[in-house]
């Protein structure tokens, strides 16, 4: 009877050695969380990088159909860009890409050909900025009509209170090319300053 009990005590603590054994111990469960957080922050680098390539490979939307192909003056659509090249002063060459970033119109690159063929950059990322003051004009000088805005003498920035000062607001989302005779003008949509809104335009 006492071998029995022991034989069966035996058996309980080998039963109960192997269960612990198979218990993760605690540095393996910290190395397993590290293992996971890597292969999670890889998986969303990895995603990131491809969104942002999905996004730079969207082709850029733009309005062609009023633009006329003229010697020394040529736009084209390249995937996400307008590219715009022209002759300068004594034949240079000249290109500009324009781009829609962050709903704001910019000029992606500004570049000039060498004499050896070589594109020189002059800017790029290029982002144009506009402030706008504004007051109130005032016509009851006893002027005519047609002439009661020739007068200097209201100073409207000296009415404090009716001065208002704004900044641009940006949202563009598409762009069109026109040929006006010799010239290109380059318009995109979506701007926006204090009272006034409407398309903001490049004109070479």
């Amino acid at each position: 009877m006492l071998g029995t009990t022991h034989g069966a005590a035996a058996r309980r603590a080998v039963f109960r050695s192997a269960t612990l054994d198979r218990t993760p111990s605690l540095d393996a469960t910290r190395l397993m969380t590290k293992l996971s957080l890597i292969i999670m922050r890889t998986l969303l680098a990895a995603f990131a990088v491809c969104a942002a390539d999905l996004l730079r490979a969207a082709e850029l939307n733009c309005d062609m159909t009023g633009y006329r192909p003229a010697s020394g003056l040529e736009a084209r659509v390249e995937k996400d860009a307008l590219l715009v090249q022209w002759r300068g002063e004594a034949g240079q060459q000249l290109r500009a890409a324009f781009a829609i970033e962050q709903h704001r119109a910019v000029v992606r690159q500004l570049a000039i050909q060498n004499k050896d063929g070589r594109w020189r950059t002059l800017g790029e990322k290029l982002v144009p900025e506009f402030a706008v003051t504004t007051g109130i004009r005032r016509a009851n000088h006893g002027l005519p009509e047609s002439n009661r805005w020739d007068v200097f003498w209201d100073v409207p920035l000296n009415h404090t209170n009716e001065v208002r000062r704004s900044t641009a607001e940006h949202h563009a989302d598409r762009c069109a090319v026109k040929t006006d005779g010799a010239r290109l003008e380059i318009s995109f949509t979506g701007l926006a300053n204090g009272s006034f809104s409407g398309t903001f335009q490049f004109t070479g």
